[in-house]
């Protein structure tokens, strides 16, 4: 008989203990071990792994006259102006509009030559071009005839600048605006994007 009891206060007291071990699990589940992961998120030595960027060069966030490199040809604004006149002093914008020409600076920062490249700019949404009303005229100063006057050619160390205009509404925040410029060189198959504030923020 005293077998027989121990033998039941056995297999009791081994399935009460797998009853706690049971509910010692299941509380460190649900609670511990959610307090343990949060414990090590919210820790400075634990990062959650992260995919690199994609992005195109240049990366880091431009202020006004930063140069921008990319396929060892560096941008950057000189300056800016709001005019009621064509750059060329000729002609104004249309009613309701203004002018913001900018003044742009290209380098060549290899060692050998290279030819310049078409570089497209825009002005927050605006192109930049003549404006609408057809007085405007390019010159010598305008930034693509600066840069071709040796024949597309930009030798070591070499820079040229001029002015790109943009005809904008009388409204046109230029303390806000945001100047893009993009270009593809093609024989290395080089896509540049570039972009600064006109103002140093």
């Amino acid at each position: 008989m005293k077998d027989s009891f121990k033998i039941a206060l056995g297999i009791f007291l081994g399935l009460l203990a797998a009853g706690l071990c049971a509910a010692c699990i299941f509380f460190t589940a649900s609670f511990g071990g959610v307090a343990y992961l949060v414990s090590l998120i919210e820790s400075p030595n634990y990062s959650t792994p992260t995919s690199p960027d994609i992005f195109l060069e240049p990366t880091s966030e431009p202020v006004a006259g930063h140069i921008k490199q990319c396929d060892d040809l560096g941008l950057s604004i000189e300056s800016y102006r709001v005019s009621e006149t064509c750059p060329n002093g000729l002609g104004q914008p249309a009613e309701g509009a203004k002018f913001v020409i900018v003044e742009i600076r290209a380098i060549n920062f290899s060692d050998e030559v290279i030819s310049f490249p078409y570089i497209d700019f825009l002005l927050d949404d605006y192109q930049a071009g003549l404006g609408s009303t057809g007085d405007c005229t390019y010159n010598d100063e305008a930034f693509g005839n600066a840069c071709w006057q040796s024949g597309g050619k930009l030798f070591p160390d070499v820079s040229c600048q001029g002015w790109e205009l943009y005809e904008v509404p009388i409204a046109f925040d230029t303390s806000t605006a945001i100047l893009y410029a993009s270009f593809r060189e093609y024989e290395n198959d080089v896509v540049c994007d570039a972009q600064w504030s006109l103002e140093r923020p």
